[in-house]
């Protein structure tokens, strides 16, 4: 997820979300990345991405500077245009990416952009088969969770707590109140290599704090405690509470 600088606008019109699409097309091919699911909302985007983490990175950065140098062009706008780094989540499970891709189809309608999930600027046209062709490529992943695209429909159109679900309806109703798996300190270890690779360093840099907390802010929005991210880095709690 992406949000604009000080929750400002990142599209004005269609030809922005336009735009932004063909940039996503453009990162995607040459990242490799799979999209599962995606909503342009009015100052903020959702994307639901598939791959391994340093390809993930280099397409939203991708993305993220093009689009921005774009949008500033063509708007006459200086200063960032994005609210810092964009956020990500791990999904951990099956349950996990069946909750994402109804939250992300029905944002535009709790936000009240639309009266149902078939808002243009989304995923749920393209799977549910209502464009000729998708805007935004993307995986058959979220399809493949159901029997068809009619029942794909109703998981995401219905009311909370009325909905059809999908054969997998067991592991869905118990994921609301389910844990996701834990996460080991191997695992920060292992998250904190590829960020140093992916980055050029071979350790943590301590002398450049901007830089150690940008990675120290990604760790834990790869969902690491500060205390798991404490005992991997050795770095005391304040600072990466902090960072």
């Amino acid at each position: 997820m992406q949000r604009g600088n000080s929750r400002q606008l990142l599209f004005e019109d269609d030809a922005d979300r336009l735009k932004y699409v063909e940039l996503a097309n453009s990162a995607i091919a040459k990242t490799g990345v799979g999209v599962v699911a995606w909503c342009l909302m009015d100052n903020h985007t959702h994307l639901l991405m598939r791959g391994r983490l340093e390809d993930l990175s280099k397409c939203m950065e991708r993305l993220g500077g093009c689009y921005s140098r774009y949008f500033g062009k063509r708007h006459d706008r200086v200063g960032y245009l994005y609210q810092g780094r964009f956020k990500s989540k791990p999904v951990l499970s099956e349950a996990q990416l069946l909750t994402l891709i109804r939250y992300i189809h029905r944002n535009p309608v709790e936000e009240g952009l639309s009266d149902t999930c078939a808002y243009p600027w989304s995923s749920y046209v393209d799977l549910a088969g209502m464009r000729k062709e998708p805007l935004v490529s993307i995986v058959g992943d979220a399809l493949a969770l159901f029997e068809s695209k009619q029942s794909f429909q109703l998981f995401n159109e219905a009311p909370e707590g009325r909905r059809e679900t999908p054969r997998h309806r067991k592991e869905l109703l118990s994921s609301f109140a389910a844990k996701p798996p834990r996460l080991t300190e191997s695992d920060v270890r292992q998250s904190l290599s590829e960020i140093l690779a992916r980055r050029g360093y071979e350790a943590l840099p301590h002398s450049d704090r901007f830089a150690r907390n940008d990675i120290l802010r990604e760790l834990k929005d790869l969902g690491y405690t500060v205390r798991q991210i404490e005992r991997a880095c050795g770095i005391g709690r304040n600072i990466i509470q902090r960072a």
